[in-house]
């Protein structure tokens, strides 16, 4: 299984890429920030320089990158028949999935992790006018995670078919759409049951259509 999820980081190395050097400048941005006395006025306790810095990427790229890996995984497997060489050497399809939906989630936790760990630092280097409910900020990382999740589980689900220009068009489409539950519902409870509700079915749908078909 090690060897297999060792592969799916190889093949999706720009993703792992693009995840790093974006958590590189934000945490460079930040330092720089910090280290010039950058004013921070806070809402609801919360720093500016956290929403301002760290806001754009979790909300708007961060489930767009995430769709598009799911897709670019199937997608790449489909067309090298890289599941059909990895059978033959006693390899199950259940393993093979299982490698690709790990390696999604480690890369999901890669970025929303240095996140979270730059929004605690910066809750202690600045003053505030009030503690910020340690609940919601829970909720908040909790919802973005799974946000990311649904999304790579959409772009899964989509990517194994054969035609090139509708997992790009579902993309484009349905991502905005689960984003946009977010700001319409929150980062409460009803959200984080629809996000946990949509993965499970994207991924139970990939799953029988992986198992089934042709490979």
């Amino acid at each position: 299984m090690l060897t297999l999820i060792k592969r799916e980081i190889e093949d999706a190395a720009i993703f792992f890429l693009i995840a790093a050097i974006s958590m590189l400048i934000l945490t460079g941005m930040l330092v720089y920030r910090i280290a010039i006395g950058w004013e921070s006025n806070s809402v609801i306790g919360v720093p500016s320089v956290m929403y301002k810095t760290l806001g754009t990427f979790p909300f708007i790229f961060l489930p767009l990158i995430a769709a598009a890996l799911g897709a670019f995984q199937m997608k790449l497997d489909r067309d090298k028949k890289i599941s059909s060489f990895l059978v033959t050497l006693a390899t199950t399809r259940r393993q093979i999935l299982s490698a690709k939906i790990i390696t999604g989630i480690l890369w999901i936790l890669l970025t929303v992790l240095p996140i979270a760990v730059a929004d605690v630092v910066l809750l202690k280097v600045f003053p505030l006018a009030m503690v910020p409910d340690a609940g919601f900020l829970v909720r908040l990382f909790v919802t973005i995670f799974l946000c990311g999740l649904a999304c790579y589980s959409f772009g899964l689900l989509i990517g194994w078919r054969s035609e090139k220009l509708l997992p790009a068009l579902g993309i484009i489409l349905a991502t905005p759409i689960l984003v946009s539950l977010i700001v319409i519902k929150g980062f409460g409870l009803q959200t984080i049951i629809f996000f946990v509700l949509f993965t499970s079915a994207a991924i139970i749908r990939t799953w029988q259509k992986f198992m089934s078909s042709p490979l």
